[in-house]
């Protein structure tokens, strides 16, 4: 899965120059109501684009095409680290 998400990044890198500058990590949340994954991306950026994390988070979401029968939906949790929700 984790390389699926790399993938779904590298794709995106068209729509956002942005994300080349970066690598994010992509982790299971020790709480499960965080989502399957989830990934730093968005915080990894806030310092280069001196932009708020959430902003960032729906940009990266919007950019980001994937298949509907992979991945259920991806959203901003409270804590700005957005989060991966997968069928299984």
């Amino acid at each position: 899965m984790k390389n699926y998400l790399n993938s779904l990044f590298e794709k995106a890198e068209d729509k956002l120059d942005y994300l080349k500058d970066i690598e994010p990590l992509f982790n299971v949340p020790s709480n499960t109501e965080h989502g399957d994954l989830s990934t730093n991306a968005a915080l990894l950026l806030t310092r280069i684009l001196k932009k708020n994390p959430r902003e960032i988070a729906g940009e990266i979401i919007s950019a980001l095409s994937y298949e509907e029968e992979v991945i259920e939906k991806i959203e901003i949790s409270r804590t700005w680290i957005y989060k991966l929700l997968f069928f299984t």
